[in-house]
């Protein structure tokens, strides 16, 4: 799914690695002056999709968790990541408030850290699992760690909901709120305008050079 104002002229590519964020930030782009293109992705398809989105011409990527790790590192264009905040993680542990059990918190680092200080302060009982990659062999690894530790309840983001979320008999995912994605947004454009002036600087001054 490829929703824009103009796919042309859009600048900003905002990456959802699920479709509820895609939905969720299409509302929020539909309020905006400035176009943004919204590609719906998965984790396992990104990587082949990558040089498409590079030869689009967009100057500022959006996502988050592991999706947004993963352009980082194999994307030359700059990556704005939608971070989780305090009410982003409350309103995922919130429901486990007094209840017995164990829950597991499962994700890349950029998603669940907080989770653990929220965790505390709700008295939940909670095992932190950090996903360090989203290879064959690091899913495989890190659902053997699930599997050998009693859980009532995971909860995670959407890689943990195609992986592991079987493996608890409860499962919620860690989404982010209108707040959060509205926040990535205007960084991103932010950083698109920064660069966009800091190249008309450079190109001003080549035109002095030239005329000297």
């Amino acid at each position: 799914m490829n929703k824009t104002k103009d796919i042309a002229a859009s600048p900003l590519c905002f990456v959802s690695p699920y479709p509820q964020l895609a939905k969720a930030a299409e509302a929020l782009v539909a309020q905006l002056d400035y176009a943004v293109t919204i590609h719906q992705t998965t984790l396992n398809r990104i990587l082949d999709e990558l040089p498409l989105l590079e030869s689009r011409g967009h100057q500022v990527l959006i996502s988050r968790g592991g999706c947004a790790e993963i352009l980082k590192k194999h994307s030359k264009l700059p990556v704005v990541e939608i971070k989780m905040s305090g009410y982003d993680i409350l309103d995922a542990l919130i429901p486990f408030k007094g209840q017995k059990g164990t829950v597991g918190i499962v994700g890349f680092s950029s998603v669940i850290k907080g989770c653990a200080r929220v965790a505390e302060q709700l008295n939940i009982n909670y095992k932190i699992f950090t996903l360090q990659g989203n290879d064959k062999e690091t899913i495989s690894c890190l659902k053997r760690q699930l599997a050998s530790t009693p859980l009532d309840c995971i909860v995670g983001d959407t890689v943990c909901q195609d992986y592991f979320s079987p493996l608890g008999s409860q499962f919620r995912l860690l989404d982010s709120s209108p707040a959060s994605i509205t926040e990535a947004l205007e960084e991103a454009r932010s950083l698109y305008l920064a660069f966009r002036s800091q190249l008309l600087e450079r190109h001003h001054l080549q035109l002095i050079l030239r005329s000297v």
